[in-house]
């Protein structure tokens, strides 16, 4: 009798088990994906309110002028500690009114995200770094697919 209840709790207590560890996976999984996520959207708003990256020769960084540039960032987690990001950016489209963005994170070796970003950088004939801005593509996570191409506009490039 005793071996006929033993039995089935064993096998509920580690299919318990079992669930735990892999809801606390996901769950570190999350807050890596929430850090990757944060960095690139920080990268992005620095990008677009720099008025030397919107000059000619300029696109990802104004000083010294880039078309391409790292930018590093420590993210915080809550249940792990700060987390080091390099978040890479390269020109894909320049001209006079605007630029159009790749970004990839990496952590280490590992790319966890990527985006396409467009900025408009005229206000009908008056330069303004940034004046818009269109998030063409946004990908998180080890499965990322190419980016989509951004949409033509009448004002950029």
């Amino acid at each position: 009798m005793l071996l006929a209840l033993t039995v089935p709790m064993v096998v509920i207590a580690e299919a318990t088990l079992v669930s735990a560890r892999q809801a606390s996976g996901n769950a570190l999984g999350q807050e890596n994906l929430r850090a990757v996520d944060g960095a690139m959207s920080d990268v992005i708003s620095e990008i677009r309110l720099g008025p030397g990256a919107a000059r000619a020769g300029g696109g990802c960084q104004g000083d010294p002028l880039a078309s391409t540039a790292n930018f590093d960032r420590e993210q915080s987690r809550p249940s792990q500690g700060d987390f080091a990001i390099q978040v890479r950016c390269s020109t894909q489209k320049m001209n006079d009114a605007g630029r159009v963005l790749d970004l990839e994170a990496y952590v280490g070796s590992t790319k966890l995200g990527e985006s396409r970003v467009r900025y408009v950088d005229m206000l009908g004939a008056n330069p303004e770094p940034g004046f818009e801005m269109l998030v063409c593509d946004w990908q998180l996570g080890k499965d990322i697919e190419p980016l989509a191409e951004c949409p033509n506009v009448s004002a950029g490039p």
